[in-house]
């Protein structure tokens, strides 16, 4: 029959996307002096391989900080996330979302202040790329002003009488 030659083939191999990362507050808008759950969701369903290797790190504005008791949890696999009490900053680090898969970071995050929280995260970074940076905003009603007021006791004297005036 003899030779048929050789035969050349290609074949395209498409890299993994990085993982989506997005991040929200939860309730979004508090009053000063209360507690919100800042979440960080990472997005790994279009990937056919694993994100390991999770690295990010959020440093907070002045207005909030890491909440007394953090109640700080990952659905990641493995990974060290750092959220200590009264901190400006979270961490998360070493940790793997599956092939197809998503996780998430979570930290309570306390309003020190009455002014609004904009807050972008450093860049998502993983085995896979790059995911860039995530944004969120939380709206905090600042405290209200104590009042003050004002009365005589009693307060309609004769001349020379005395009446007592007391501020609360």
């Amino acid at each position: 029959i003899g030779n048929s030659g050789t035969a050349n083939a290609t074949l395209s191999i498409t890299p993994a996307p990085a993982p989506g990362f997005a991040k929200a507050f939860s309730p979004s808008s508090i009053a000063e002096g209360a507690t919100s759950t800042l979440t960080f969701s990472i997005d790994n369903t279009g990937a056919l391989i694993p994100a390991s290797s999770l690295d990010f790190t959020d440093t907070l504005p002045a207005s909030i900080t890491v909440a007394t008791v953090p109640n700080a949890s990952t659905t990641c696999t493995g990974g060290t996330l750092t959220a200590a009490s009264g901190a400006g900053s979270i961490s998360y680090s070493g940790g793997t979302v599956s092939a197809g898969g998503t996780c998430t970071v979570s930290v309570d995050v306390l309003s020190v202040s009455g002014v609004d929280a904009a807050n972008t995260s450093g860049d998502l970074t993983s085995s896979i790329g790059n995911s860039g940076t995530a944004n969120a905003t939380l709206s905090i009603t600042p405290a209200p002003a104590p009042g003050f007021a004002k009365a005589f006791s009693p307060s309609s004297i004769a001349e020379g009488a005395t009446s007592t005036l007391t501020f609360s």
